[in-house]
């Protein structure tokens, strides 16, 4: 139920359908687990990379490119990093969480190029969509910790409205949910 939960919030806050979400987060979220991004961090992020017209699997690689660039340690992400004043720790997903790290981020990179020596063009690309865009983020995640009874509520509503779109709004909702706890972010 969280999982529907919070699918259906993000579609119904952002440019993006719960296919699209589904996509995004078979992509996105086996990477997003294993650096310990919760759910509604993650699909906050991917609903931010669909209202700047990334969108589907795009924005789901957008998002695994970020994370597992950043966990990089080569001597390019060092030297990149030193010129921004930062070092791996600042970037640490697993250790400091992903909103934390996007912050430091937007607060030291002064040129787009940095953000694409650091995450190459995918990563990089998705971090400069959503960088202005990240007090909505940390707003959209509060929302969807609190989303509890949206799918359901959704649903019904769309019922009420259209027998059809109910029923092609639960069918998506299902296949997205087995999407997400197929690659790793459990609801």
């Amino acid at each position: 139920a969280r999982v529907s939960d919070v699918l259906a919030t993000v579609q119904a806050s952002a440019n993006t359908s719960v296919l699209q979400l589904g996509n995004a987060l078979k992509l996105g979220a086996p990477a997003a687990s294993a650096f310990g991004v919760e759910l509604e961090v993650a699909t906050a992020i991917v609903g931010r990379l669909g209202d700047a017209g990334i969108q589907g699997t795009l924005a789901g690689t957008g998002l695994r490119q970020m994370l597992i660039q950043l966990a990089q340690d080569t001597p390019k992400s060092r030297d990149t990093l030193a010129d921004m004043g930062l070092t791996l720790g600042d970037v640490d997903v697993a250790a400091r969480g992903l909103i934390p790290v996007l912050e430091t981020l937007d607060q030291s990179i002064i040129d787009p190029s940095q953000a694409f020596d650091l995450m190459t063009a995918r990563g990089g690309t998705a971090f400069l969509a959503i960088r202005n865009g990240i007090p909505e983020i940390k707003q959209l995640v509060v929302e969807l910790q609190n989303a509890a009874g949206n799918g359901r509520e959704m649903a019904l509503i769309m019922g009420d409205n259209l027998v059809g779109s109910f029923k092609a709004f639960t069918s998506a909702l299902r296949e997205a949910n087995l999407q997400v706890a197929d690659n790793g972010l459990n609801g």
